[in-house]
Protein backbone atom coordinates (compact mmCIF):
# COMPACT_ATOMS: atom_id res chain seq x y z
CA UNK A 1 0.00 0.00 0.00
CA UNK A 2 1.13 3.53 -0.65
CA UNK A 3 0.67 4.57 2.74
CA UNK A 4 2.65 1.97 4.52
CA UNK A 5 5.14 3.19 1.50
CA UNK A 6 5.52 7.14 2.84
CA UNK A 7 5.65 5.56 6.41
CA UNK A 8 8.78 4.05 5.39
CA UNK A 9 10.31 7.17 3.87
CA UNK A 10 8.89 9.52 6.80
CA UNK A 11 6.46 11.09 4.17
CA UNK A 12 3.58 9.65 6.00
CA UNK A 13 2.18 12.94 7.18
CA UNK A 14 2.99 15.00 3.57
CA UNK A 15 1.03 12.18 1.64
CA UNK A 16 -2.04 12.30 3.37
CA UNK A 17 -2.15 15.77 3.22
CA UNK A 18 -1.70 15.42 -0.35
CA UNK A 19 -4.64 13.11 -0.63
CA UNK A 20 -6.70 15.20 1.74
CA UNK A 21 -5.56 18.18 -1.24
CA UNK A 22 -6.55 16.07 -3.86
CA UNK A 23 -10.01 15.27 -2.63
CA UNK A 24 -11.32 18.31 -0.83
CA UNK A 25 -9.33 21.22 -3.26
CA UNK A 26 -8.88 19.58 -6.39
CA UNK A 27 -11.92 17.49 -6.56
CA UNK A 28 -9.59 15.05 -7.94
CA UNK A 29 -10.50 10.73 -7.78
CA UNK A 30 -8.17 9.77 -5.15
CA UNK A 31 -9.26 6.27 -5.73
CA UNK A 32 -8.33 6.12 -9.11
CA UNK A 33 -4.45 4.63 -9.51
CA UNK A 34 -2.72 8.01 -11.40
CA UNK A 35 -4.17 10.07 -8.74
CA UNK A 36 -3.02 7.84 -6.14
CA UNK A 37 0.71 7.36 -7.87
CA UNK A 38 0.79 11.13 -8.99
CA UNK A 39 0.13 12.49 -5.10
CA UNK A 40 2.91 10.15 -3.91
CA UNK A 41 5.11 11.42 -6.49
CA UNK A 42 4.28 14.99 -5.50
CA UNK A 43 5.68 14.42 -2.16
CA UNK A 44 8.84 13.10 -3.04
CA UNK A 45 8.17 9.27 -3.34
CA UNK A 46 10.05 6.97 -6.23
CA UNK A 47 7.48 6.84 -8.92
CA UNK A 48 8.22 3.23 -9.39
CA UNK A 49 8.15 2.27 -6.13
CA UNK A 50 4.88 3.85 -5.63
CA UNK A 51 3.54 2.13 -8.47
CA UNK A 52 4.50 -0.78 -7.28
CA UNK A 53 2.94 -0.51 -4.01
CA UNK A 54 -0.23 0.03 -5.53
CA UNK A 55 -0.13 -3.14 -7.53
CA UNK A 56 0.88 -4.91 -4.75
CA UNK A 57 -2.14 -3.33 -2.90
CA UNK A 58 -4.33 -4.62 -5.83
CA UNK A 59 -4.72 -1.07 -7.39
CA UNK A 60 -4.81 -1.32 -11.57
CA UNK A 61 -1.53 -3.30 -12.67
CA UNK A 62 -0.85 -1.73 -15.84
CA UNK A 63 2.88 -0.01 -16.26
CA UNK A 64 4.76 0.74 -19.11
CA UNK A 65 8.37 2.09 -19.84
CA UNK A 66 10.79 2.55 -22.69
CA UNK A 67 14.20 1.96 -22.45
CA UNK A 68 16.87 2.27 -25.17
CA UNK A 69 19.11 -0.43 -26.62
CA UNK A 70 21.59 -0.55 -23.35
CA UNK A 71 18.65 -1.04 -20.68
CA UNK A 72 18.50 2.37 -19.76
CA UNK A 73 15.01 4.15 -19.14
CA UNK A 74 14.09 6.99 -21.62
CA UNK A 75 10.65 7.49 -20.42
CA UNK A 76 8.41 8.22 -17.34
CA UNK A 77 7.12 4.51 -15.86
CA UNK A 78 3.73 5.11 -17.56
CA UNK A 79 0.51 4.21 -15.62
CA UNK A 80 -3.19 5.01 -17.30
CA UNK A 81 -4.22 8.21 -17.27
CA UNK A 82 -7.25 7.74 -19.80
CA UNK A 83 -9.75 8.49 -16.34
CA UNK A 84 -7.64 11.34 -14.94
CA UNK A 85 -6.99 13.32 -18.36
CA UNK A 86 -10.53 12.40 -20.15
CA UNK A 87 -7.89 10.56 -22.95
CA UNK A 88 -9.15 7.49 -24.30
CA UNK A 89 -6.01 6.14 -25.69
CA UNK A 90 -3.42 7.66 -22.12
CA UNK A 91 -3.00 3.80 -21.74
CA UNK A 92 0.29 3.38 -19.49
CA UNK A 93 2.49 2.08 -22.69
CA UNK A 94 1.26 5.32 -24.68
CA UNK A 95 2.01 7.71 -21.79
CA UNK A 96 5.68 6.13 -21.61
CA UNK A 97 6.08 6.51 -25.84
CA UNK A 98 4.77 9.59 -25.37
CA UNK A 99 7.12 10.85 -22.74
CA UNK A 100 10.25 9.24 -24.25
CA UNK A 101 9.30 11.12 -27.32
CA UNK A 102 8.74 14.80 -26.25
CA UNK A 103 11.74 14.27 -23.40
CA UNK A 104 14.07 13.04 -25.95
CA UNK A 105 12.74 15.07 -29.17
CA UNK A 106 12.44 11.49 -30.96
CA UNK A 107 10.79 11.24 -33.69
CA UNK A 108 10.70 7.11 -34.24
CA UNK A 109 10.98 4.54 -31.58
CA UNK A 110 13.59 2.78 -33.30
CA UNK A 111 16.25 0.64 -31.36
CA UNK A 112 13.82 1.70 -28.10
CA UNK A 113 11.98 -1.38 -26.08
CA UNK A 114 8.43 -1.34 -24.87
CA UNK A 115 8.73 -2.75 -21.22
CA UNK A 116 4.51 -3.57 -19.61
CA UNK A 117 3.58 -5.37 -16.84
CA UNK A 118 1.09 -6.88 -19.20
CA UNK A 119 0.41 -7.75 -22.55
CA UNK A 120 0.63 -4.26 -24.15
CA UNK A 121 -2.89 -3.69 -25.65
CA UNK A 122 -3.69 -3.04 -28.95
CA UNK A 123 -3.79 0.36 -29.64
CA UNK A 124 -0.08 0.51 -28.03
CA UNK A 125 1.46 -1.95 -30.14
CA UNK A 126 0.04 -0.50 -33.10
CA UNK A 127 1.37 3.17 -32.38
CA UNK A 128 4.84 1.02 -31.25
CA UNK A 129 4.87 -0.26 -34.76
CA UNK A 130 3.79 2.74 -36.84
CA UNK A 131 5.98 4.98 -34.70
CA UNK A 132 9.02 2.42 -35.17
CA UNK A 133 8.32 2.08 -38.86
CA UNK A 134 7.86 5.89 -40.03
CA UNK A 135 11.48 6.01 -40.37
CA UNK A 136 12.07 2.64 -42.13
CA UNK A 137 12.49 2.29 -45.62
CA UNK A 138 9.58 1.46 -47.93
CA UNK A 139 9.39 -1.97 -49.37
CA UNK A 140 7.36 -3.14 -52.05
CA UNK A 141 4.62 -5.97 -50.72
CA UNK A 142 2.32 -8.36 -52.21
CA UNK A 143 -0.69 -9.84 -51.53
CA UNK A 144 1.36 -13.27 -50.36
CA UNK A 145 3.06 -10.44 -48.06
CA UNK A 146 6.38 -11.37 -49.89
CA UNK A 147 9.04 -9.04 -50.92
CA UNK A 148 9.38 -9.35 -54.86
CA UNK A 149 12.69 -10.17 -56.09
Amino acid sequence: MVLQLAQERGRAEAYTEAMFKAFFQQDRDIGADEVITDVATSVGLDHAEACIAHVAARGLPFVGVLVDATGKMISEVGVNRATETGDPTAHAEVVAMRDAMTTHGLDTLTGTVLLATGEPCGLSRYLRTTITARNAPARPYTETGETPS
